[in-house]
């Protein structure tokens, strides 16, 4: 998977957790509104979303960091062949 598409799928993947927080807001409202019973059923639907909603986010931010450090390594793996090429054909800089 490409950066770029990598990217879109962070994107798109953050933009649907921002619709289920706005979900949430919705839920909660309703909860405030509704008989107690209902209450009690909404909370608890709202208090497991907004559990798995901060799982998902963190899993985004743990993917985020394991891109950087390809990346990083990607770049010292680059530099390093660039090196050895230059020492090899004698190139000094």
């Amino acid at each position: 998977m490409s950066n770029s598409e990598r990217e879109a799928y962070r994107a798109k993947a953050e933009a649907k957790l921002d619709q289920w927080a706005a979900r949430l807001k919705q839920i909660e409202a309703k909860a405030r509104e509704s008989s107690a019973d209902v209450a009690i059923v909404l909370d608890k639907a709202a208090s497991e979303l907004r559990e798995r909603i901060a799982e998902l986010r963190g899993k985004l931010s743990e993917e985020r960091a394991d891109l950087e450090e390809e990346i990083e390594h990607l770049i010292k793996s680059v530099d390093g062949a660039w090196e050895a090429l230059k020492q090899r054909i004698g190139i000094e800089e």
